[in-house]
């Protein structure tokens, strides 16, 4: 007899284990593998992963916040369109400008930038613009 609960109790233990790896409550599925014995882990592993609020979350913010469209195509082709940190889209502005944002900070590596036949918004780092800006300064360095 108390082997027969030393069992259920491990197939209990056993379905909440495996219950908390696919994001299923271990609680109630403790519960369960103590009343279902060996079932219940064959069941969990036959049900499909639980998704958690978190994980919902972060598709609908991905779904609600794509990256934003490409500017109209009636642009300037050396006009630049940028991103501020808070979302906002600033442009046309031409290149010398971009490179004058880079220089004070305003933009930065992780800055978005778009201009008239790119497909799609790429980050600065992306974009070959920084190696081009420190290459400029260090030829108007004159202290090299």
């Amino acid at each position: 007899m108390q082997v027969y609960i030393i069992f259920y109790l491990l197939f209990g233990a056993a379905s909440a284990y495996l219950a908390q790896k696919r994001g299923r409550d271990p609680f109630l599925w403790f519960c369960i593998g103590v009343l279902l014995g060996i079932f219940s882990p064959i069941l969990l592993l036959i049900l499909p992963s639980f998704e958690t609020g978190a994980d919902k979350e972060k598709k609908t913010a991905a779904a609600e916040n794509p990256p934003p469209s490409p500017p109209p195509a009636e642009a300037e082709e050396a006009s630049w369109y940028y991103l501020m940190d808070n979302g906002q889209q600033e442009g046309p502005v031409p290149l010398s400008q971009v490179k004058q944002l880079v220089s004070s900070g305003s933009l930065h590596a992780e800055s978005y930038l778009w201009h008239d036949g790119m497909e799609d918004w790429k980050k600065l780092k992306e974009c070959d613009l920084l190696a081009r800006s420190e290459e400029n300064k260090a030829s108007t360095d004159p202290s090299k």
